[in-house]
């Protein structure tokens, strides 16, 4: 066998080799960073501030409660895609009664996470996993196109109550000028899920704010 030829074989042996590594990267980081059971409870701790500027005895109100989630459900849809039901209820004296907050859905595939809630679904996560690759969470629904993006992957992430040893950061929004500052980040950790979210929309004209502020933090699961 000439030099040549043999240097062929060890070429495409090494891309082989390459592709295969990359391939099964690629399959799994993805899936694992949501971790739902059926009957799961999560329980968020959730702080939000309003700013009113029109109301000067109270310009801005900050306001606590509690997020609990289920995993009500879980099947296979008619294209083989898992998905899981969520029923939530909010506490807002101290977790010691429950009313009814909302319904929604999970549908993990080869592609990402769809999130659909109040007629709307989104993509939270689109897979592969990787640092500043970026989609458009609206795809699957009437609103603009928003992207979403990767800031950091794979770092661990203590959210004032848990510590995790791997998540990634998801920056929905960044907009922030001087007369106004929206941003939505969100943290999802691996076997577990989102473990926290911090949204702001607010409008800003000198000293005075209009909006609000919302925090979402994973505390525990049952």
């Amino acid at each position: 066998m000439s030099l040549r030829i043999s240097l062929y074989i060890a070429l495409a042996l090494l891309a082989s080799s390459s592709c295969k590594k990359e391939t099964e990267k690629l399959t799994t980081l993805g899936k694992e960073y949501y971790g739902y059971d059926l009957g799961q409870i999560r329980f968020y701790r959730c702080d939000s501030t309003l700013y009113n500027s029109f109301n000067p005895q109270t310009p801005k109100v900050t306001r606590s409660f509690i997020v609990k989630e289920r995993v009500a459900s879980q099947f296979i849809d008619n294209e083989g895609n898992e998905v899981y039901r969520l029923e939530r209820e909010i506490s807002i004296n101290n977790d010691t009664s429950y009313s009814f907050f909302g319904l929604a859905t999970i549908q993990i595939d080869e592609l990402g996470i769809q999130y659909y809630e109040n007629n709307k679904r989104f993509v939270p996560l689109s897979f592969p996993i990787r640092k500043k690759r970026s989609w458009d969470g609206n795809v699957y629904n009437d609103l603009e196109k928003q992207k979403y993006i990767y800031k950091t992957v794979d770092e661990p992430h203590f959210n004032d109550f848990l510590t995790f040893d791997e998540s990634v950061h998801v920056n929905q929004k960044d907009e922030i000028t001087i007369i106004s500052e929206k941003t939505e980040n969100y943290y999802y950790a691996k076997g577990v899920g989102m473990v926290e979210k911090n949204i702001q929309n607010i409008d800003i004209n000198g000293s005075d704010k209009d909006g609000f502020e919302l925090n979402w933090k994973l505390q525990s699961i049952k």
